[in-house]
């Protein structure tokens, strides 16, 4: 299942991401496209990513 903001509605650059339930990758998209492609980062790539995201914030 893929997880996005309700930030979506009002920001066109918003992603939706989850998690495989066999994996620990995480699978994002853009929210406005569903049918598009998709990135897949492996877990600690991901939290990586996410820790300079908040850094920057």
């Amino acid at each position: 299942m893929l997880l996005g903001s309700s930030l979506a509605v009002m920001w066109p650059g918003c992603v939706e991401a989850a998690t495989a339930n066999l994996d620990t990758t995480i699978h994002v998209r853009g929210s406005k496209d569903r049918q598009g492609s998709q990135l897949t980062f492996a877990d600690a790539a991901w939290t990586e990513f996410v820790g300079h995201a908040r850094q920057s914030a």
